[in-house]
């Protein structure tokens, strides 16, 4: 019993002619898609799909470049809030510092007084330390004659309660 191969018939609706503006262009077209292993219909629906595909992902890169400069507006927009924030946190910061110093600086005071945190943290971290190097981990100027004054009463009233001592090689905790 043989088998024999229906042969599939062409639909007319789906017929699409085109007409090659010479002889050579149609040759040329058939020795491409000879080349490439394809009937000239199948090469020819490929290129066709392929341009296709590419001006609708030219679409989609004309979305993808919007996308990126509205991404670059806000990118640039919350870079400039950020610097305002930093700018505004080291004001309150020093603020702060100089709210506390104050109190230190009275020497009238009486009543309670907090220590600088960062003065106790480095204090505690460190074998010793000097006073004019850790300026900067305090956020003191060194001009800042006042801050220095402020640092220097509470080392000596750290010193007085027994928390540390002074050595040669500046304060140490104890």
């Amino acid at each position: 019993m043989t088998v024999e191969k229906k042969r599939h018939q062409p639909e007319r609706e789906k017929y699409a002619y085109i007409y090659a503006k010479t002889r050579e262009d149609k040759q040329r077209w058939q020795k491409m898609a000879d080349d490439a292993g394809y009937s000239l219909s199948s090469f020819l629906q490929g290129l066709i799909e392929d341009g296709l595909a590419y001006r609708n992902n030219a679409t989609k890169r004309e979305d993808l470049n919007k996308n990126i400069e509205d991404l670059r507006a806000e990118n640039y927009e919350m870079r400039e809030a950020l610097t305002n924030a930093k700018l505004r946190i080291k004001q309150l910061t020093e603020d702060a510092r100089r709210v506390r110093d104050e109190f230190w600086l009275d020497k009238g005071f009486s009543g309670k007084r907090g220590f600088d945190p960062a003065l106790l943290r480095i204090l505690r971290e460190n074998k010793s330390i000097q006073k004019l190097p850790h300026l900067d981990k305090l956020k003191i100027d060194i001009k800042d004659l006042d801050g220095i004054d402020a640092l220097e009463r509470q080392l000596e009233a750290l010193e007085s309660y027994g928390f540390i001592e002074k050595t040669n090689k500046g304060w140490k905790w104890l």
